[in-house]
């Protein structure tokens, strides 16, 4: 969804998770040299391609403001593109813009791993089980019941649930956002390697990058197919229909690409203002993180820092997360994102 000129909530949602980015990426850079590369963290910077002037000034807008949080972007006509990446079609193209500095992929699933091995050696405990419902005291959170019957007392409850989130809840009353809607993912093989392919997203909304010797690529499905709580089935025909031609279209050699392995998860999509919803809720007690509608890895470690100082000191210290409270929803004090893919 586009944004008109100077649109306060764009620029708040911007500034917020330009913050989140930065000091994640930050984070992340640590636990790489700490865990001597066993998160798979790659340097390498996002290109947003403009096919329509429309998408070019929207793009300039979103600069203008990454810009002047001290992010580095380069701006790319059609020539410039051309001479960068001879390997690419830019006829169609109108500009681009690309990250110099600070930008990347990482293995999530390797992130994981080392923050719950490092939790666990300072004596964090974890249970694995299915959360049935938020235990509630007085108005006030005081735990949470499992599917077997079993509860665990808490002076706190943080709803950390990604897509499942809306249901965990709504047992304490709550009507949360948070909607699981599928995203299918391709990994692919081509004849050449293109090791100067930045994280490409092109003027469709198609996403592009390497992974190890191949290339993994995503599109998100139009709004009238992007249904809630869809089976965990790949949906090839987003592949076929949509990412196939333009990647055929933008990169020849991609002609002939050979998928390899595909798969789904959910986004915990928040559909109001794309953004995460973090904070306290109305309910005495109760906090939530969630509804990051794919932000969620970028922005794991800042929104982890900020909720556990809030729900420790009562304020926030390190970023200043006010902007995606719960409550903006209902005073209609939005943060809206489009850089949603």
């Amino acid at each position: 969804m586009g944004k008109g000129r100077g649109d306060p909530s764009a620029e708040r949602a911007q500034a917020v998770n330009i913050a989140l980015s930065r000091f994640s990426f930050d984070f992340l850079m640590g636990l790489q040299q700490a865990s001597h590369d066993a998160i798979g963290l790659r340097l390498c910077g996002y290109l947003f391609l403009a096919t329509t002037e429309e998408q070019a000034e929207r793009l300039a807008i979103r600069t203008r403001t990454v810009e002047a949080a001290g992010g580095q972007v380069r701006r790319h006509d059609r020539q410039s593109l051309a001479s960068a990446y001879p390997w690419m079609v830019t006829q169609d193209v109108v500009c681009g813009y690309e990250g110099v500095a600070g930008e990347g992929w990482f293995d999530g699933y390797s992130v994981l791993q080392a923050l719950r091995t490092d939790a666990r050696a300072r004596g964090a405990r974890t249970v694995v089980a299915q959360a049935s419902s938020i235990t509630l005291q007085g108005g006030r959170a005081r735990g949470v019941k499992l599917a077997d019957g079993t509860r665990i007392d808490a002076d706190q409850v943080l709803i950390a649930a990604g897509p499942w989130s809306r249901s965990i809840a709504a047992t304490a009353g709550l009507d949360l956002p948070v909607h699981a809607r599928r995203r299918s993912v391709f990994l692919f093989d081509s004849p050449e390697l293109l090791e100067t392919l930045p994280v490409l997203i092109d003027g469709n909304g198609v996403f592009v990058r390497r992974d190890g010797t191949g290339f993994l690529t995503i599109v998100s499905p139009e709004a009238d197919n992007d249904l809630d709580d869809l089976p965990l089935d790949p949906d090839y025909s987003l592949f076929e229909d949509r990412i196939w031609p333009t990647l055929a279209a933008r990169i020849p050699v991609f002609e002939r690409l050979r998928v390899r392995r595909s798969w789904a998860g959910y986004y915990e999509y928040n559909p109001i203002d794309h953004n995460g919803i973090v904070g306290l809720t109305s309910v005495d007690d109760l906090y939530v993180a969630s509804g990051f509608s794919g932000h969620s890895l970028m922005h794991c470690a800042g929104v982890g820092r900020g909720i556990a100082e809030l729900m420790t000191a009562g304020a926030y210290s390190t970023l200043d997360l006010r902007p995606l409270r719960p409550q903006r929803f209902d005073v209609g004090d939005l943060v809206l994102e489009e850089a949603i893919y």
